[in-house]
């Protein structure tokens, strides 16, 4: 009972890190990527297409392709979700409709469908793991020709039983969506979505040492010289980007990063019930 109760907790406390902050490599090209939380450990790994090895979703384009499809199963209150190849889609995902473009996004949803995720943890001696969990219990890629290559653009996929329950238990922190929108990196948009939940959580104010920012947004091998001057120039991208602050401004120095309680930057929607047949479409500046 101990055991599935810390395996629950686990679950409970790590896997909508998942939902609320991004666990995928800043550039494409791993097949494995680890962020560490303290003493836990979360891996995302590639899933397979046709025998090979995918690489992970990365970048820009991944990241606004998960927090949308996390934002419409919030909204609708069901675990299916239908992709279209749509302007819509495009300018929602700030993008321009163009053939390089939609080939990019093809291959993002591919690399999403795919991928599993691991959450170890490692306390007084003893492991706890949650191996393999899938992100998506279904998929359905319409158009696949025999050479891999995604000829239309119109999926369904549904999203596991164990992301599903996250996504609706979730209190959900909404996402800025204009905001988002000017955030031009990945590196940017990680550290506001990390910056506008935590700043929401904190009590008074928090520091962070420069080390456990590069354990969570660091790239493997990368210098920390390297990453502290990325981090301080994307903070400062990002401070541009908030609605509102407390009783002073987050900043970087030195020892790490300072982070003080302050309003949401978006209020929250009423949550609705599962199962409801709701109007298609997103409401304007949020996720």
């Amino acid at each position: 009972m101990d055991n599935k109760r810390s395996l629950d907790d686990l679950n409970l406390l790590f896997l909508p890190l998942v939902l609320q902050e991004s666990i995928l490599p800043r550039r494409l090209g791993p097949t494995e990527f680890t962020r560490r939380y303290g003493t836990t450990d979360i891996t995302v790994s590639g899933g397979i297409f046709k025998g090979q090895r995918l690489k992970l979703p990365a970048a820009v384009v991944a990241r606004r392709l998960l927090y949308w499809l996390v934002s419409e199963a919030k909204r609708t209150g069901s675990p299916i979700i239908r992709i279209a190849g749509s302007t819509t889609l495009f300018h929602t995902l700030g993008l321009t409709v163009t053939g390089r473009q939609l080939k990019r996004l093809r291959m993002d949803f591919l690399r999403l469908s795919r991928m599993s995720i691991t959450i170890e943890s490692f306390r007084g001696g003893r492991e706890l793991a949650l191996p393999n969990i899938s992100v998506f219990r279904h998929v359905d890629m319409q158009g696949v020709g025999p050479d891999g290559q995604l000829a239309l653009f119109d999926h369904y996929l549904e999203f596991s039983p164990e992301f599903f329950h996250s996504i609706l238990s979730l209190k959900h922190q909404p996402i800025n969506n204009d905001a988002l929108a000017q955030l031009r990196t990945a590196l940017a948009i990680d550290v506001y979505l990390w910056a506008a939940r935590r700043t929401f959580t904190v009590k008074d104010e928090k520091r962070f040492s420069w080390k456990q920012m590069q354990d969570q947004f660091g790239s493997p091998n990368e210098q920390p010289s390297k990453f502290r001057k990325a981090f301080t120039k994307a903070f400062a991208e990002v401070s541009k980007q908030f609605v509102t602050w407390g009783y002073g401004k987050c900043y970087c120095d030195d020892d790490g990063v300072v982070l003080i309680n302050c309003e949401q930057q978006v209020p929250s929607l009423p949550t609705k019930a599962p199962g409801i047949n709701q109007k298609q479409g997103m409401v304007r500046g949020r996720w």
